[in-house]
C-alpha cells in the first residue's frame, strides 16, 4: 500500500511538472492569444427580411385564401341545401334526396377543410426545412470567406411571452446572452439566398 502511494505521488509531482512548464499545454491563456474569431446571426431577421421567403409568403397567403373562398361557397350551398328540404315532405323520394346531397357536401366540406389543413401545413414545412438548410450552406460559405471560426445565432428576447411555456421556451433556446460586437452577417446571409435558385414546394 505504502508504495502504491509513492509511485502515485511521484506521477502527481511529474504531471505538476509539466503542466507548469511554458508551452507544454496550451492554458487558458495560450487558447485567449490564439483567439476565436466569432460572427453571429439573426435567424428571426432572416426570415422576416428574406426576399425569397416574402414572396413566398404572399403565394401560400394567397391560395390559402383562394382555399377559404371554396370552404366558404360549399358552406353556403349547404345551408341552402337545408333550407330547401323543409319545401318537400320528410321521407319522400325529393326529400331524402336532398338528405343525400346535404350529406355528400357535408363530408366533401369536411376531408377538403382536412386537405387543405395538411397541404398548407406541410408545405410550409417543407418550405422551413429548405430554406433553413440554405441559411446553413449560406453562412457556412459567408463564414469560410470571413475567416471566421464559429458563428452563433443571435435574436433579440421578445417580452412579455403570450404563455408561460413560450416564456420557458425562449428561456432554454436563448443561448447567446451577450454580444460584444462580433461580425454580424445576417444582412448578407440574407442577399446570398435572394441570389439563390428558389426551391418553391408545390
Amino acid at each position: 500500500m505504502r508504495t502504491t502511494s509513492v509511485i502515485m505521488a511521484i506521477v502527481l509531482c511529474g504531471a505538476f511538472v509539466c503542466l507548469s512548464e511554458p508551452g507544454t499545454v496550451a492554458g487558458p491563456a495560450a487558447l485567449s492569444s490564439a483567439g476565436c474569431r466569432v460572427g453571429v446571426v439573426s435567424v428571426r431577421r432572416i426570415f422576416e427580411k428574406c426576399r425569397r421567403n416574402e414572396q413566398y409568403r404572399a403565394r401560400a397567403e394567397a391560395e390559402k385564401k383562394q382555399a377559404e373562398t371554396e370552404l366558404k361557397e360549399l358552406s353556403r350551398q349547404i345551408e341552402s341545401d337545408r333550407a330547401q328540404m323543409s319545401a318537400f315532405k320528410a321521407g319522400s323520394k325529393e326529400h331524402l334526396e336532398m338528405v343525400r346531397q346535404v350529406l355528400d357536401k357535408e363530408a366533401g366540406l369536411q376531408w377538403r377543410q382536412e386537405f387543405f389543413k395538411q397541404k398548407f401545413e406541410l408545405r410550409d414545412q417543407r418550405w422551413t426545412e429548405d430554406l433553413y438548410t440554405d441559411i446553413l450552406a449560406a453562412t457556412g460559405e459567408l463564414a469560410a470567406e470571413e475567416d471566421l471560426d464559429l458563428v452563433l445565432e443571435v435574436d433579440q428576447v421578445q417580452f412579455p411571452a403570450s404563455t408561460a411555456n413560450e416564456l420557458m421556451l425562449t428561456i432554454r433556446t436563448h443561448k447567446v446572452l451577450f454580444n460584444g460586437g462580433c461580425s454580424d452577417i445576417t444582412d448578407r446571409v440574407i442577399a446570398r439566398l435572394d441570389e439563390m435558385e428558389i426551391k418553391d414546394p408545390q
